[in-house]
């Protein structure tokens, strides 16, 4: 993972966390590598993310799987809208 993610910070065995936009966000991941599936955990700003205790992060909150490039386009909006970035 540090191979092609430098910046990454790699937490435990299944636990990941990316910094996005020169470290102003923070993305935490947990990672399946025998099934080749990672699960967003969390993200939000680096302050944000000063308060939080990453091993032990847990979903919240309705949690949709991404099937169709209609779901792909809806969850990059609400992600969007959500960062505050404007929905073009």
């Amino acid at each position: 993972m540090k191979r092609h993610y430098a910046t990454a910070s790699i937490v435990s065995a299944d636990r990941i966390v990316f910094n996005i936009k020169g470290n102003d966000y923070r993305l935490v991941v947990a990672v399946d590598y025998e099934r080749s599936i990672v699960w967003i955990k969390w993200i939000g700003t680096h302050a944000e993310y000063d308060r939080i205790d990453v091993r032990e992060l847990s979903m919240s909150g309705e949690v949709r799987p991404i099937r169709s490039p209609t779901d792909y386009e809806e969850a990059l909006a609400e992600a969007k809208q959500l960062w505050g970035a404007k929905v073009r």
